[in-house]
């Protein structure tokens, strides 16, 4: 997908969470532009970085206007887009790759039986 991600993590101060890299992680299959995580610290349940936060989130909102722009850019363009391809998930790929061959197969087949019947009406008279 070709949409932004913005991870927001609220905790608390000297939590050493692993939460903005976990959250990365599980969105980078799924989107490929991701934004840097924003994570607001808390010290007995106030703030200490809001301004901060805020001002990325700002910053993300430009980014996810130029993704927006470019991905209409892309669409318009008449340009056969990539077939998207997991990486990571190797079986599913090859999985795409057999029911492509089986499509094509079934195509082939379901083509020569209408062939074989036009030339079996051509050629058979009936009584």
């Amino acid at each position: 997908s070709d949409m932004l991600s913005m991870p927001l993590v609220i905790e608390d101060l000297g939590a050493n969470d692993n939460m903005p890299l976990r959250m990365l992680t599980s969105t980078l299959r799924h989107h490929t532009v991701l934004a840097k995580p924003m994570i607001i610290y808390l010290q007995h349940g106030n703030p200490l970085n809001y301004a901060e936060v805020e001002k990325q989130f700002l910053d993300s909102q430009r980014q996810s206007e130029r993704v927006a722009v470019g991905r209409l850019l892309s669409h318009s363009s008449n340009v056969k887009h990539l077939k998207y391809n997991p990486v990571g998930y190797i079986l599913s790929a090859v999985k795409d790759q057999e029911d492509e061959k089986l499509q094509k197969r079934k195509h082939m087949i379901e083509s020569r039986i209408e062939k074989m019947q036009r030339i079996s009406d051509a050629r058979v008279v009936a009584d």
